[in-house]
């Protein structure tokens, strides 16, 4: 009997030893604690809508969706067109001006910079996420989505991103010098060559 209880007990090992691996990375999505869902839930609508089908607009939409739901518990509806009520509203700076007088981003972010804006229309409040072109519309996604996880959601957001590079790299530490931040690898393999 001692010796089925010991193995019942280490075959339960590898289920509780379970730990994160990682593989998610930052795209896990991880909730947040108790007092900022409580504060931010409310703040963030339950309706995601996409100006336009390109692809980067299609996976902000669903980033959005998967996000929300991870860190906040809250799941989220998907509209083809601006509702009523208050949304999340993804699209390029033309196509939110094509939807209205309300949506239109006055200061437009350069090449592939984004803003995020709280629009009031009436009882709504629109949280309004654009760019100069669909990648910059996911690149503002995924700040929203960063902004979540830290559980600093404010009531009215007004945040601007313009990149002083042409190019966004990945989050690594290379210098365009092909050095290493944190050098302790070597050069830069992205760099080598030339």
């Amino acid at each position: 009997m001692l010796r089925l209880s010991l193995l019942a007990w280490l075959l339960l090992i590898p289920a509780v030893a379970a730990a994160e691996d990682g593989h998610a990375a930052w795209l896990r999505y991880a909730p947040v604690d108790a007092a900022a869902r409580a504060r931010i839930s409310g703040l963030v609508p339950g309706v995601i809508v996409a100006l336009g089908d390109a692809a980067p607009i299609a996976s902000a939409r669903e980033e959005l969706a998967r996000g929300i739901k991870g860190t906040l518990a809250k799941e989220v509806q998907q509209a083809a067109a601006i509702p009523a009520d208050s949304a999340i509203v993804l699209g390029t700076v033309a196509r939110l001006r094509d939807a209205g007088a309300p949506f239109v981003i006055d200061r437009a972010p350069g090449r592939d910079g984004y803003a995020i804006e709280t629009v009031k229309r009436g009882a709504a409040t629109y949280t309004v996420i654009a760019g100069m072109s669909d990648r910059a519309v996911l690149y503002g996604a995924f700040a929203y989505l960063r902004r979540l996880a830290l559980g600093q959601v404010p009531a009215e957001i007004h945040d601007r991103s313009t990149p002083q590079a042409p190019i966004r790299w990945l989050n690594h530490w290379d210098n365009v010098d092909g050095t290493i931040e944190r050098g302790y690898g070597g050069r830069s393999i992205f760099w080598e060559g030339g």
